[in-house]
């Protein structure tokens, strides 16, 4: 299989010090996700791109972001237990808690 054809981006590590130039997915349906990971040899997975090390890009991957999947899914606040979408960040997450006293 052979990625498909999707923009390029240049992504960059959270301190500058790694980047990478590939192919950049931003699906905003599961459903794209799935075709995107079915048709692509090799895929990278990026949250917020906040980490110091580039682990979400790479030139020869389909980089896909998981910005659009940002979503608390549940929360059980006698359980302490919290179902979130991949993309969610902790900063928001954090958020969530705090105002409810977590």
């Amino acid at each position: 299989m052979t990625a498909p054809a999707h923009a390029t981006r240049r992504l960059v590590s959270f301190d500058g010090t790694e980047e990478s130039s590939g192919p950049y997915a931003a699906p905003e349906h599961r459903q794209k996700i799935r075709q995107l990971l079915t048709s692509s040899d090799a895929v990278a997975i990026r949250g917020s791109g906040l980490s110091y090390a580039l682990a979400s890009g790479a030139d020869t991957a389909t980089t896909i972001s998981t910005d659009a999947f940002d979503r608390i899914l549940s929360f059980d606040e006698a359980g302490g237990t919290i179902r979130v979408e991949t993309g969610l960040t902790i900063g928001s997450l954090i958020e969530f808690l705090v105002g409810r006293g977590w």
